[in-house]
């Protein structure tokens, strides 16, 4: 069971939350799973568009050390144990932001009741991830729609998976619409969507409602899909058409 203390863009969002003076931890800690697919285990069972431009797929995230580490991970989720093993790792430090997840995500509804709990149990800690994991979250929505989630838990809809019409039909339903994010080919292009260009995790933190990230490496962008309105193709009805 390892966190990460490596991660570009939680080190940029550090220092702006020093910058600005906000009430906010100045630490920050990640854990990741594999991404996608392991050894015949799906980690990532709401994946769609976004397997292919995953960047937990590419880089450094390929090398056997980092392999081993999300696997272990991944072991150590298993145990009957990992949700009393996590909060000793955690109750003693200082308060801290802990990003769940900058690979993999939460592969069951069991496991995603695991992570709750653990931000129940260190209120101290700010916990936060991304997820395409609809399924597997229902419980977080709930709690969403009846307004008792604990204040330091927040996910991040991310379109571009298998459930991009749930997604936008839990949206329009509901009248406090759940966080969201949606890759972009460009700053622009994701401002004149509507959403909230996003080149730290500040946004995600905070609970901004739709979060704009925007895809880098450009040599290989023409190798997938994208919307009209330049993010990355998803599958909701109209997407095409930048009508969302």
């Amino acid at each position: 069971m390892k966190f990460s203390k490596n991660n570009t863009k939680l080190k940029k969002t550090i220092k702006l939350i020093k910058k600005l003076e906000l009430n906010l931890p100045t630490r920050f800690l990640v854990w990741g799973l594999p991404a996608f697919k392991a050894q015949g285990i799906t980690m990532c069972p709401g994946a769609g568009a976004c397997s292919g431009p995953c960047f937990a797929r590419s880089g450094h995230y390929t090398f056997n050390r980092r392999k081993e580490i999300e696997w272990g991970n991944y072991i150590s989720t298993q145990d009957d144990l990992f949700v009393r093993m996590m909060n000793f790792e955690l109750k003693p430090l200082k308060p801290t932001i802990i990003r769940i997840h900058d690979s993999g995500d939460f592969y069951d509804e069991f496991y995603y009741l695991q992570w709750l709990t653990i931000a129940n149990s260190n209120p101290q800690h700010v916990f936060y991830a991304y997820t395409k994991s609809w399924k597997e979250t229902v419980n977080y929505r709930f709690m969403h729609a009846m307004d008792i989630l604990p204040p330091n838990f927040k996910l991040i809809y991310s379109y571009g998976g298998k459930h991009d019409d749930e997604l936008t039909e839990y949206n329009q339903d509901h009248t406090n619409p759940l966080p969201v994010s949606k890759i972009f080919k460009t700053e622009e292009a994701a401002i004149a969507a509507g959403y909230v260009h996003s080149p730290t995790d500040l946004e995600a933190i905070r609970g901004v409602k739709k979060i704009g990230l925007v895809y880098h490496n450009n040599k290989h962008s023409r190798n997938f899909k994208w919307n009209n309105d330049g993010s990355l193709y998803n599958s909701t009805k109209g997407a095409l058409n930048g009508a969302l």
